[in-house]
Protein backbone atom coordinates (compact mmCIF):
# COMPACT_ATOMS: atom_id res chain seq x y z
CA UNK A 1 0.00 0.00 0.00
CA UNK A 2 3.06 2.32 0.49
CA UNK A 3 4.41 1.60 -2.80
CA UNK A 4 0.93 2.74 -4.02
CA UNK A 5 0.75 6.30 -2.63
CA UNK A 6 2.51 8.02 -5.47
CA UNK A 7 2.11 5.38 -8.35
CA UNK A 8 -0.65 6.82 -11.13
CA UNK A 9 -0.11 3.82 -13.94
CA UNK A 10 -3.26 1.64 -13.98
CA UNK A 11 -2.16 -1.30 -15.15
CA UNK A 12 0.57 -1.11 -12.27
CA UNK A 13 -1.78 -0.22 -9.57
CA UNK A 14 -4.18 -2.70 -10.91
CA UNK A 15 -1.33 -5.72 -10.59
CA UNK A 16 -0.54 -4.45 -7.25
CA UNK A 17 -3.49 -4.40 -5.73
CA UNK A 18 -4.28 -7.83 -6.58
CA UNK A 19 -1.29 -9.12 -4.99
CA UNK A 20 -2.28 -7.08 -1.60
CA UNK A 21 -5.67 -8.95 -2.05
CA UNK A 22 -3.93 -12.02 -1.91
CA UNK A 23 -2.01 -11.08 1.19
CA UNK A 24 -5.16 -10.03 2.74
CA UNK A 25 -6.82 -13.03 1.96
CA UNK A 26 -3.65 -14.81 3.41
CA UNK A 27 -3.56 -12.67 6.15
CA UNK A 28 -7.46 -13.45 7.12
CA UNK A 29 -7.12 -17.11 6.72
CA UNK A 30 -4.42 -17.05 9.72
CA UNK A 31 -6.38 -14.61 11.95
CA UNK A 32 -9.51 -17.43 11.59
CA UNK A 33 -7.29 -20.38 12.48
CA UNK A 34 -5.76 -18.28 15.06
CA UNK A 35 -9.00 -17.72 16.67
CA UNK A 36 -10.28 -21.21 15.81
CA UNK A 37 -7.44 -22.70 18.18
CA UNK A 38 -7.82 -20.20 20.79
CA UNK A 39 -11.90 -21.63 20.50
CA UNK A 40 -10.85 -25.12 20.94
CA UNK A 41 -8.28 -23.91 23.92
CA UNK A 42 -11.03 -22.46 26.20
CA UNK A 43 -13.15 -25.22 25.29
CA UNK A 44 -15.85 -22.99 23.19
CA UNK A 45 -15.67 -24.61 19.43
CA UNK A 46 -18.96 -26.57 19.60
CA UNK A 47 -18.59 -29.98 17.20
CA UNK A 48 -21.62 -29.74 15.10
CA UNK A 49 -22.31 -33.27 13.43
CA UNK A 50 -24.72 -33.56 10.68
CA UNK A 51 -26.07 -36.45 8.50
CA UNK A 52 -24.76 -36.90 5.47
CA UNK A 53 -22.54 -38.88 2.82
CA UNK A 54 -18.74 -39.18 3.52
CA UNK A 55 -17.90 -39.65 -0.25
CA UNK A 56 -18.86 -36.28 -1.47
CA UNK A 57 -16.74 -34.45 1.05
CA UNK A 58 -13.75 -36.42 -0.23
CA UNK A 59 -14.03 -36.15 -3.86
CA UNK A 60 -14.71 -32.22 -3.16
CA UNK A 61 -11.24 -31.21 -0.83
CA UNK A 62 -9.81 -33.56 -4.32
CA UNK A 63 -11.07 -31.22 -7.07
CA UNK A 64 -10.55 -28.23 -4.87
CA UNK A 65 -6.43 -29.50 -4.80
CA UNK A 66 -6.38 -30.41 -8.41
CA UNK A 67 -5.43 -27.29 -10.48
CA UNK A 68 -2.90 -26.29 -7.31
CA UNK A 69 -1.33 -29.91 -8.18
CA UNK A 70 -1.43 -29.07 -11.68
CA UNK A 71 -0.01 -25.86 -11.65
CA UNK A 72 2.76 -27.13 -9.55
CA UNK A 73 3.27 -30.25 -11.86
CA UNK A 74 2.15 -32.52 -8.98
CA UNK A 75 1.21 -35.73 -9.25
CA UNK A 76 -1.89 -36.32 -7.40
CA UNK A 77 -2.91 -40.10 -6.72
CA UNK A 78 -6.25 -40.75 -4.73
CA UNK A 79 -7.97 -43.66 -3.55
CA UNK A 80 -11.04 -43.13 -1.77
CA UNK A 81 -13.88 -45.31 -0.75
CA UNK A 82 -16.28 -46.68 -3.58
CA UNK A 83 -18.87 -47.70 -1.40
CA UNK A 84 -20.92 -44.60 -0.43
CA UNK A 85 -20.84 -44.42 3.24
CA UNK A 86 -23.24 -41.86 5.90
CA UNK A 87 -22.78 -41.25 8.91
CA UNK A 88 -23.11 -38.20 11.45
CA UNK A 89 -19.64 -36.09 11.18
CA UNK A 90 -18.56 -32.21 11.56
CA UNK A 91 -17.58 -31.67 7.77
CA UNK A 92 -16.20 -28.13 8.23
CA UNK A 93 -13.71 -29.43 10.70
CA UNK A 94 -12.34 -32.79 8.56
CA UNK A 95 -12.33 -30.28 5.39
CA UNK A 96 -10.41 -28.05 7.76
CA UNK A 97 -7.81 -31.44 8.66
CA UNK A 98 -7.47 -32.17 4.87
CA UNK A 99 -7.15 -28.97 3.69
CA UNK A 100 -4.43 -28.29 5.78
CA UNK A 101 -2.57 -31.48 5.47
CA UNK A 102 -2.71 -31.13 1.77
CA UNK A 103 -1.30 -27.47 1.22
CA UNK A 104 1.74 -28.86 3.65
CA UNK A 105 2.30 -31.70 1.25
CA UNK A 106 2.46 -29.34 -1.60
CA UNK A 107 4.55 -26.61 0.60
CA UNK A 108 7.27 -29.37 0.86
CA UNK A 109 6.83 -31.16 -2.27
CA UNK A 110 8.98 -30.07 -5.66
CA UNK A 111 7.87 -29.62 -8.76
CA UNK A 112 7.10 -32.75 -10.46
CA UNK A 113 6.59 -34.34 -7.52
CA UNK A 114 4.06 -36.94 -6.49
CA UNK A 115 1.14 -36.34 -3.51
CA UNK A 116 -1.11 -39.65 -2.90
CA UNK A 117 -4.31 -39.08 -1.17
CA UNK A 118 -6.20 -42.02 0.51
CA UNK A 119 -9.71 -42.45 2.75
CA UNK A 120 -11.06 -45.60 3.51
CA UNK A 121 -13.94 -46.40 6.31
CA UNK A 122 -13.82 -49.83 8.34
CA UNK A 123 -17.08 -49.93 10.68
CA UNK A 124 -16.90 -46.40 12.66
CA UNK A 125 -13.21 -45.36 11.81
CA UNK A 126 -12.21 -42.77 8.51
CA UNK A 127 -8.93 -43.10 8.02
CA UNK A 128 -6.85 -40.59 5.10
CA UNK A 129 -3.60 -40.89 4.72
CA UNK A 130 -1.61 -37.78 2.91
CA UNK A 131 1.54 -38.90 1.87
CA UNK A 132 4.40 -36.91 -0.48
CA UNK A 133 7.72 -37.93 -1.77
CA UNK A 134 9.18 -34.10 -0.77
CA UNK A 135 11.92 -33.00 1.62
CA UNK A 136 10.89 -35.10 4.71
CA UNK A 137 11.53 -33.94 8.04
CA UNK A 138 14.59 -34.26 10.43
CA UNK A 139 13.43 -36.75 13.25
CA UNK A 140 14.61 -34.02 15.65
CA UNK A 141 11.98 -31.88 14.54
CA UNK A 142 8.98 -34.62 14.24
CA UNK A 143 8.05 -34.34 18.01
CA UNK A 144 7.88 -30.42 17.61
CA UNK A 145 5.76 -30.47 13.89
CA UNK A 146 2.66 -30.05 15.80
CA UNK A 147 3.28 -27.32 18.24
CA UNK A 148 1.66 -23.88 17.90
CA UNK A 149 4.13 -21.18 15.51
CA UNK A 150 7.08 -23.92 15.31
CA UNK A 151 9.10 -23.90 11.90
CA UNK A 152 10.98 -26.90 10.31
CA UNK A 153 14.31 -25.52 9.70
CA UNK A 154 15.15 -26.16 5.75
CA UNK A 155 17.62 -25.24 3.25
CA UNK A 156 14.79 -24.70 0.88
CA UNK A 157 12.69 -21.09 0.87
CA UNK A 158 9.61 -22.21 2.44
CA UNK A 159 7.46 -20.27 4.30
CA UNK A 160 5.25 -20.57 7.00
CA UNK A 161 3.29 -19.59 9.95
CA UNK A 162 3.66 -22.56 12.15
CA UNK A 163 -0.06 -22.87 12.71
CA UNK A 164 -1.12 -25.20 10.33
CA UNK A 165 -0.06 -28.38 11.81
CA UNK A 166 -0.73 -27.31 15.34
CA UNK A 167 -4.32 -26.37 13.84
CA UNK A 168 -4.72 -30.34 12.30
CA UNK A 169 -4.16 -31.82 15.73
CA UNK A 170 -6.04 -29.79 18.03
CA UNK A 171 -9.24 -30.08 15.39
CA UNK A 172 -8.31 -33.92 14.95
CA UNK A 173 -8.26 -34.22 19.13
CA UNK A 174 -11.49 -32.32 19.21
CA UNK A 175 -13.24 -35.34 16.98
CA UNK A 176 -11.98 -37.91 19.13
CA UNK A 177 -9.65 -38.74 17.21
CA UNK A 178 -5.68 -39.40 16.10
CA UNK A 179 -2.92 -38.42 14.19
CA UNK A 180 0.57 -39.95 13.40
CA UNK A 181 3.45 -38.54 11.53
CA UNK A 182 6.18 -40.93 9.94
CA UNK A 183 8.73 -38.68 7.64
CA UNK A 184 12.29 -39.33 6.44
CA UNK A 185 14.92 -36.75 5.03
CA UNK A 186 14.71 -36.40 1.35
CA UNK A 187 12.35 -39.61 1.27
CA UNK A 188 9.06 -37.65 2.03
CA UNK A 189 6.13 -37.33 4.66
CA UNK A 190 2.87 -39.08 6.18
CA UNK A 191 0.69 -38.37 7.80
CA UNK A 192 -2.61 -40.60 9.50
CA UNK A 193 -5.49 -39.25 10.86
CA UNK A 194 -8.36 -41.39 11.69
CA UNK A 195 -11.64 -40.23 12.50
CA UNK A 196 -14.72 -41.81 14.37
CA UNK A 197 -17.93 -41.55 12.12
CA UNK A 198 -20.81 -42.42 13.77
CA UNK A 199 -23.11 -44.78 10.75
CA UNK A 200 -26.39 -43.51 10.14
CA UNK A 201 -27.97 -47.15 10.09
CA UNK A 202 -26.62 -47.46 13.73
CA UNK A 203 -29.30 -45.32 14.80
CA UNK A 204 -32.05 -47.18 11.98
CA UNK A 205 -34.72 -48.60 14.15
CA UNK A 206 -36.15 -51.53 12.53
CA UNK A 207 -39.74 -51.41 10.90
CA UNK A 208 -41.86 -54.03 12.31
CA UNK A 209 -44.31 -55.44 10.06
CA UNK A 210 -47.79 -55.81 10.80
CA UNK A 211 -49.26 -59.34 11.04
CA UNK A 212 -52.30 -60.07 8.86
CA UNK A 213 -55.64 -60.10 11.30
Amino acid sequence: LEMLKNETDVEIIRDKMSNVSTHVQHMQHLLGQLLDINKIEEGKMPVLKKAGTVNPLLWHMIHLFEPEMSDKDINFVYNLPKKKIQGYFDTDKIEKIISNLLSNALKFSKEGGIIEFNADIDKDMLTIIIKDNGIGIDKEHQEHVFDKFYRIPTSTDVKGSGLGLSFVKELVQLLNGNIKLESKVNKGTKFVVTLPIERIEKYEKPVKKKTPV
